[in-house]
């Protein structure tokens, strides 16, 4: 754990956490500074690196309202996940080959040993969420999830799995797994295959069953494109019927979108 450091009316500071005996993960936690109270908190994930949307004003940025004359009531913590970030494995001599990614070891060996790296993030997540809870000047109470890419279905499953977080967000996410299985080409990392789970849930699914606030900005096909009308209704539907509090946005101006209902959900 770094000193915090003052940052304009924000403090900031790092820390490594230990999700499970020999796994660390570095996170980074922004808290604006002269609040008596306890604030909410918003808990990200980002399979582009942690520092991704804090760097030059990005969507974390914009959220917390960093160089506004008035930040927001909000902290945000965000952690690189195993094999995110600074935990991306080092580069080796074979990766010169367009098919010898080490993304491609790591997600065959870990799904037949029975545990795939997506689920081991999976419980990331929730230690991450574990530890958010248990600073001081963050209510427990007041936490959404939040992600970009796939780190956007990993807040999906924390979410999922712990029902007391107050709103969900997914940006640039996968829409939904079986748009892997049936695409005969995909752009996503073969860490991002999760064995078997078309026999229990997809994506939408967990969308319908949980029914709080959700924002899905720019989802994307299994070629990481948008998707377009149809798609979206087809894919969406039943969820945006369980769940009014759901809303599905294409929009070139992310941060704004986030922003907006940010403020909105903790004011």
């Amino acid at each position: 754990m770094d000193t915090p450091f003052r940052v304009w009316a924000h403090e900031l500071q790092e820390f490594i956490l230990q999700a499970e005996q020999g796994i660390e993960l570095p996170a980074t936690l922004l808290v604006p500074l002269a609040h008596a109270n306890r604030i909410a908190g918003m808990l990200f994930f980002d399979d582009r690196g942690r520092w991704t949307e804090l760097h030059q004003e990005n969507i974390l940025a914009q959220a917390v309202g960093f160089l506004d004359s008035q930040p927001a009531d909000l902290a945000v913590l965000t952690v690189d996940l195993r094999g995110w970030g600074d935990t991306q494995p080092a580069q080796l001599p074979y990766e010169m080959a367009s098919w010898g990614h080490s993304s491609r070891w790591i997600s065959y060996v870990s799904a037949a040993n029975g545990d795939p790296i997506t689920a081991m993030r999976f419980r990331d997540g929730l230690s991450a969420l574990a530890f958010l809870r248990n600073i001081n000047r963050v209510d427990p109470n007041r936490i959404i999830v939040a992600g970009h890419g796939m780190g956007g279905v990993v807040a999906q499953h924390v979410a999922a799995l712990d029902e007391s977080v107050i709103g969900l967000c997914s940006i640039a996410g996968l829409a939904c797994f079986e748009s892997l299985a049936v695409s005969e080409q995909y752009a996503w990392s073969h860490e991002d295959f999760l064995p078997n789970v078309l026999k229990y849930y997809d994506l939408p699914e967990l969308l319908a069953e949980w029914k709080r606030p959700v924002l899905l900005i720019n989802p994307l096909d299994a070629c990481k494109r948008p998707l377009n009308e149809p798609a979206r209704r087809r894919i969406f539907a039943p969820a945006l019927a369980a769940n009014p509090r759901l809303q599905v946005v294409e929009t070139e101006r992310p941060a704004k979108a986030v922003k907006a209902w940010v403020e909105k959900l903790i004011q």
